[in-house]
């Protein structure tokens, strides 16, 4: 990879039919990818395992042909707390309790839905 030691307003500058009072949307992407081209030369395209991915950028967008979920889903795993509002002892344990309740009722419910299939 080559690195330009030039700025990219003098690049522009030196462009025929610069303008910057007077730039279109057009031009201005053909500026950008005059301004591109050097750094992609020989960047191809390659498939990599999914477990590679991360931190590569993909060439064409990826969409899904599933909806999944099929319906607005408003779902939350985990549970949050007020710390000041645990000041006590009491409380502290009340709310303990009300979550062991939960967690029960939750593991419950994905029983009975598993089962129900």
């Amino acid at each position: 990879m080559t690195k330009v030691n030039k700025s990219i307003d003098h690049i522009v500058s030196c462009l025929s039919g610069y303008d910057p009072d007077s730039m279109s949307v057009s031009g201005a992407l053909d500026i950008i990818l005059e301004l591109t081209q050097e750094y992609c030369k020989g960047l191809g395209s390659e498939f990599v395992p999914l477990t590679d991915a991360p931190g590569r950028v993909l060439y064409n967008d990826l969409i899904s042909t599933l909806d999944v979920p099929a319906q607005d889903n408003a779902a939350m795993d985990g549970y949050a707390f007020a710390h000041k509002s645990l000041d006590s002892k009491k409380t502290k344990q009340q709310s303990l309790k009300s979550v062991e309740v939960l967690v029960q009722v939750k593991l419950y419910l994905m029983k009975f839905f598993r089962e129900s299939v």
